[in-house]
């Protein structure tokens, strides 16, 4: 999927997109930066710097072809909307048609609008529910407003699926603390500065704040829902008084200092925003509390402050003097000056100690400084050796038939380039170990990422434990079972973890071939039957289409004989691999909860197949043997481990095949073999020279046919046991 984020490089801009990265979304950005900064953004995407009301934007549409528009570009104070209402007209209103005009143009499929709890205006009925409809007193409220009014009609008259959310007071890391509704970026920016904290009124005044991951899963789980239009509220709906504020900020940051101002005419008392619509219809709830979403603002703010002294002193590192480059020139000519005025310009001296001499100042200059310093100092040795023989009474003829000088010449010269070449080969090999090095840092950080993005699901995951009564013992127990860094025991985890949560009685996981014509099954619980179907053809069956035309769900309401009882994709980067299928299930789960409940499911398996997969293709190196699918040993014992718990539990069965050929070599074997393998088919190199050959979800009989192929290659095998197997 490909979207476009406006105002991507701002507060909430760079948090969306950072979602949408992690869930294998395409981002692209269209940001004027006149609020937002680049470097709020750290993932791969597309930038385009430019307003959303010029016509230039024309072009991205044209050239990217988006799947869904994310509007959250906006002139978003409502201070400046009153000193210049056409700036603030210019932004969102012309801006939004411009945005909706090319969405439908260019055929986008979805369109998501940011509006604002502003379009109420003065209402004390509280909580404000969606139906009670505008109000707005100031030019920002009325071009959310109207905003809201465009996106209805491009709906009604041209199809295009449009939401408004009206977000309430939302806070959290990059927030801008000057703009309006900042009160939480301002008091924290504050402390970290000791500086006074100004409240405006007795401080009993509440808003409804709601933390921007919050915010981030909603406009998510709208981007994903398969039809949805319409005005949603987001909001933790919860009044939060400032004082409360301050309080929970003393508990992270003690010593405080407050002082309370005169109240601001036009300041609105309280705010507070129904969410009971966007709950229902998107199966949204926050679950960052006040507390939690203070001490994460807090905590990242404070990291994001000691970075730019950081950074310049690495800059200044960088940025060295020009003149020393001619440093080694110059030490070159003065440790020759030195010799020459203790052992070169006496002419006492032997011509054996004045070879010895010149031998030293080579090597010594080539050891440090590398070839090319040290053939000018066998150049300067031969000049002195030149002047040497002048003085003593040559001329140029007899010099150069001189063998003596001759054969100097050539050893000072030999001297010189041996010891460079040495010393610069010797470089050569440091700067690879070098270049070694970051890329193994390279290895690490990836690997450091993807343990930051399993800590950070854990944490969201211990947060929505503790929100949420009656799933601690469901959502504890599928984060520990599918913990693994193995795919193939990650498969075996989730039928089982399915089958137990939902009661199902027969659940069951194939995976897709490349163009998606077939499925291969994977794993599954519980008994293998006889009639259990090995292999599906995608075009056999309309729920498989319909996933594989992106339907995120399939649920058997008309309970079709032929059809499972609910179906969901797997997928990693994007790409569909895998369907997971829950086959037959009890009447009593048939319900919504345990539909919901089957989504969440299917999105941890996601996220921990994705991080299973990311780590494997980190290891590639270490798991095969170089230039060959020959597994090592960790990795086949690893993947034999499974396998064997899997038939243990009577699911799926496998096969050991040891192979053998009269000609050739082991990798020779293995390159013979391996084009008549499946993905999940698997070789080995054992001690005595055979390839082992392991065949997932086959039984003996095929086993046998596959011994038969392999006879037509001129490969002999054979059936093994584990007992059989041969560890190197």
């Amino acid at each position: 999927m490909k979207v476009l984020v406006t105002g991507g490089y701002g507060f909430i801009g760079s948090h969306l997109v950072d979602r949408l990265y992690q869930e294998g979304i395409k981002v692209y950005i269209i940001d004027n930066l006149s609020s937002g900064k680049v470097g709020n953004v750290k993932i791969r995407h597309k930038g385009y710097v430019l307003d959303v009301e010029d016509p230039e934007c024309e072009n991205v549409f044209k050239s990217e072809k988006f799947d869904a528009v994310i509007h959250l570009a906006a002139q978003v104070s409502v201070k400046k909307s009153l000193e210049n209402p056409r700036n603030d007209a210019e932004s969102n209103i012309v801006g939004l048609v411009n945005m909706l005009t090319l969405a439908r143009k260019y055929n986008v499929k979805k369109f998501i609008f940011a509006s604002s709890a502003a379009v109420y205006g003065e209402n004390d009925q509280l909580p404000l529910l969606e139906e009670q409809g505008g109000n707005p007193v100031s030019p920002y409220g009325i071009s959310k407003w109207l905003g809201e009014y465009y996106c209805n009609q491009w709906n009604e008259l041209y199809g295009l699926e449009t939401v408004s959310f009206r977000f309430s007071n939302v806070y959290g890391p990059r927030q801008n603390s000057e703009g309006d509704g900042s009160v939480i970026m301002n008091f924290i920016e504050k402390i970290m500065m000791n500086k006074q904290l100004e409240v405006y009124g007795d401080g009993f005044q509440t808003r409804d704040f709601l933390f921007v991951k919050d915010l981030t899963d909603a406009i998510f789980r709208a981007l994903c829902a398969p039809s949805i239009t319409g005005v949603y509220n987001v909001s933790s709906q919860t009044k939060t008084s400032v004082r409360e504020v301050i309080d929970q900020l003393e508990a992270i940051h003690a010593g405080i200092d407050v002082y309370f101002r005169d109240s601001r005419e036009g300041d609105i008392r309280n705010s507070c925003l129904a969410n009971g619509k966007v709950k229902e219809e998107l199966d949204w709830s926050p679950i960052y509390g006040i507390q939690e979403g203070l001490s994460l603002t807090y905590e990242e703010t404070k990291n994001r402050t000691t970075q730019p002294t950081e950074v310049k002193a690495v800059r200044k590192e960088k940025n060295k003097p020009g003149w020393k480059r001619v440093v080694p020139y110059i030490e070159n000519i003065a440790i020759f000056l030195l010799l020459n005025a203790l052992f070169f310009s006496s002419f006492d001296r032997t011509w054996e100690f004045l070879m010895i001499g010149a031998i030293l100042y080579i090597t010594i200059m080539g050891v440090i400084y590398g070839k090319r310093q040290s053939i000018i100092a066998a150049g300067l040795s031969v000049g002195v050796l030149t002047i040497r023989k002048f003085a003593e009474g040559g001329d140029p003829i007899t010099i150069l038939y001189d063998s003596s000088f001759l054969l100097q010449s050539v050893i000072f010269l030999f001297v010189g380039l041996a010891v460079g070449y040495a010393v610069e080969r010797k470089i050569k090999v440091i700067e690879e170990q070098k270049k070694s090095l970051i890329e193994l840092g390279s290895s690490y950080r990836k690997l450091q990422e993807v343990f930051e993005d399993m800590r950070d699901v854990k944490d969201e995951l211990q947060v929505r434990i503790k929100n949420s009564e009656d799933s601690f013992g469901i959502v504890h127990s599928i984060s520990k079972q599918l913990d693994g860094s193995e795919p193939e025991k990650v498969f075996l985890s989730t039928v089982a973890v399915i089958q137990s949560i939902m009661n199902a009685k027969r659940v069951s996981l194939y995976r897709f071939n490349e163009n998606l014509t077939y499925l291969r099954l994977t794993a599954r619980s519980g008994q293998l039957e006889e009639r259990c179907v090995k292999s599906i053809r995608s075009e056999e069956h309309r729920y498989i289409e319909e996933i594989i035309e992106g339907s995120p769900l399939f649920v058997n309401r008309e309970l079709l004989e032929d059809e499972p009882v609910m179906a969901a994709p797997l997928r990693h980067n994007g790409q569909l691999f895998a369907i997971l299928i829950i086959e037959d299930m009890e009447a009593k789960s048939f319900s919504l909860y345990h539909e919901n409940l089957f989504k969440v499911a299917v999105e941890m398996t996601e996220s921990a197949l994705s991080r299973a997969y990311t780590l494997t293709e980190l290891k590639e190196n270490n798991r095969y043997l170089p230039h060959s699918r020959i597994l090592r040993r960790e990795a086949f014992q690893e993947i034999m481990e499974s396998k064997q718990h899997a038939q243990e539990m009577g699911q799926l069965p496998y096969v050991l095949l040891e192979c053998d050929e009269a000609e050739g070599s082991p990798l020779e074997l293995a390159d013979l073999i391996s084009p008549l393998l499946r993905d999940h088919d698997y070789l080995f190199l054992q001690e005595n020279g055979r390839i082992l050959l392991l065949l997932s979800n086959s039984s003996e009989t095929d086993g046998e046919l596959v011994i038969a192929r392999l006879s037509k290659s001129r490969i002999a095998a054979s059936v093994v046991r584990n007992e059989e197997l041969i560890w190197n």
